[in-house]
């Protein structure tokens, strides 16, 4: 995830700090998994509410974010 990417450093030397420098990788998935959980929960929720784009919708926003140069996860 964007935000783990930014934060995987800080926590492998925050990790290591206090001599668990070798699991530093088994808690960033597990923050990945969690982020995942999270994002689906948010994604089923919406669904449930009927809060959604067609898929011609979303192609069409994924190419404008491309053509502008925007790549991240919003």
């Amino acid at each position: 995830m964007t935000t783990m990417t930014m934060t995987a450093p800080a926590v492998k030397r925050a990790m290591k700090t206090i001599g668990l420098g070798d699991r530093a990788s088994d808690l960033l998935a597990i923050f990945d998994k969690m982020e995942l959980d999270r994002r689906l929960a948010k994604s089923m929720a919406q669904a449930d509410r009927g809060v959604y784009i067609s898929a011609e919708e979303f192609e069409r926003r994924l190419d404008e974010k491309f053509a502008s140069g925007r790549y991240g996860i919003v």
